[in-house]
């Protein structure tokens, strides 16, 4: 999931929300990487940061997303 978010991140490109929607998701998949890494090593508080950096940034990212979909849609039609 760190990579996809990590990919996705690449495609906003322009407006202020897609400013804020590609650094949330950037952060949120280097978060999962280095959580899954550190997990991996034993390293619990690692993880549990990692694990709340998510709990923030992908929910936010997500909204963002929604919004920008909404004024897409408006356009269109």
């Amino acid at each position: 999931m760190g990579l996809a978010v990590l990919f996705v991140s690449q495609i906003f490109d322009g407006s202020r929300l897609e400013s804020w929607a590609r650094w949330l998701f950037a952060v949120n998949g280097v978060a999962v990487i280095v959580g899954v890494v550190l997990g991996g090593l034993g390293i619990i508080l690692a993880t549990m940061v990692s694990l709340a950096a998510w709990c923030i940034t992908f929910p936010v990212a997500a909204v963002m997303v929604a919004v920008l979909f909404k004024r897409a849609g408006r356009r269109i039609v």
